[in-house]
């Protein structure tokens, strides 16, 4: 099985990046940080948006135990037990793509051992809440290392204007809206 972590990983790995280098003001790491957020615009823009469900997605789904289907750019087709197919009805409890809910299913699989009497199905919902969460917090730490009129994190001279020409730019493509409409 293939890892289907890079599906799921990106708003940890953002997360990572982001707190080395504002929490822990690691100035090595302005170049990592200035990348990953040009990478990662569209996730902050499209905010806890999942992408949308598709009948002929379900359909190859269901199909993928005896037809082998591509996942997330591999260039072999692979068969999925029926076990992993009818946990994809994930998708239905998130409102979730049927790909993607099979990707996060199986990154519940590659991560069973780091949750000891889980199942894969339960992981998987463990990694979709901290995917979120780590998209929020991200954003978060983000917005609270602006410089105001009266506050400043003293962050080295690197960051400072990146993350306030960044966040200024998120709040111009409508950012504020956005998390306002999914509150």
């Amino acid at each position: 099985m293939f890892s289907a972590a890079r599906v799921w990983s990106p708003p940890k790995d953002l997360q990572v990046v982001i707190e080395a280098a504002i929490q822990n003001i690691q100035t090595d790491t302005v170049y990592d940080l200035e990348v990953m957020l040009k990478k990662r615009k569209t996730v902050f823009l499209s905010l806890l948006k999942n992408m949308p469900k598709d009948l002929s997605h379900r359909e190859a789904v269901k199909k993928s135990v005896t037809v082998g289907l591509q996942v997330h750019g591999e260039q072999r087709t692979q068969t999925f037990p029926v076990e992993v197919i009818e946990e994809a009805i994930i998708s239905d409890l998130f409102d979730l793509n049927e790909y993607a809910a099979l990707e996060l299913l199986l990154a519940g699989e590659d991560n069973k051992p780091a949750f000891p009497g889980l199942t894969r199905g339960l992981v998987a919902v463990l990694l979709y809440c901290d995917w979120r969460r780590s998209l929020v917090t991200a954003l978060r730490t983000l917005v609270l290392a602006l410089e105001g009129w009266t506050w400043t994190l003293g962050l080295p001279a690197d960051f400072a204007p990146l993350i306030n020409n960044y966040v200024q730019k998120l709040v111009g493509e409508n950012l504020t809206n956005k998390i306002l409409g999914v509150l």
